[in-house]
C-alpha cells in the first residue's frame, strides 16, 4: 500500500476518530503497536490501542499540518489543541499493513506542553 492518497485517508480517519471520539472508525490491525512520548510502556493490540485512543480523545483536537509518505510508512506533523487551549506540535510515525495502521510512535514537544512556550 504505497499509495499516498490512501495513506493520507487513513491518517485523516485516525485524526477524525480522535477528534470525534469515534475511535472505532480508525483502521487498526489486530496486532497494532502504539508508542507515545508520555507512555511508560507501548500499547499493543487493537482493543488496547482503541481504549487508549478513547481515553485521550476528550482532551485533544488534532489537525494534520504536513505529511510525508514513503511506501508503507508515513510521518505526520500534527497540531494538537488541548482542552486547556494550548497548541502543541506533535509528530506521528506510522506504518501500515492491509489498509490499516499497524504501528504508531508519537512525539510531542513536551517543553511546549509544560511551559506553554513555542
Amino acid at each position: 500500500m504505497s499509495d499516498r492518497a490512501t495513506i493520507r485517508q487513513i491518517i485523516e480517519r485516525y485524526i477524525a476518530g480522535i477528534n470525534s471520539g469515534e475511535v472505532g472508525d480508525i483502521p487498526l490491525t489486530d496486532d497494532v503497536e502504539f508508542r507515545g512520548a508520555m507512555l511508560a510502556e507501548p500499547k499493543i493490540g487493537e482493543a488496547t490501542v482503541r481504549q487508549h485512543l478513547a481515553d485521550i480523545a476528550p482532551f485533544a483536537d488534532m489537525e494534520l499540518v504536513d505529511l510525508l509518505v514513503d511506501n508503507d510508512a508515513a510521518a505526520a506533523m500534527i497540531e494538537v489543541r488541548t482542552i486547556t487551549g494550548q497548541n502543541v506540535m506533535g509528530l506521528g510515525l506510522f506504518r501500515f499493513r492491509d489498509g490499516a495502521i499497524c504501528y504508531h510512535r508519537g512525539f510531542t514537544d513536551t517543553h511546549q506542553l509544560f511551559t506553554g512556550q513555542r
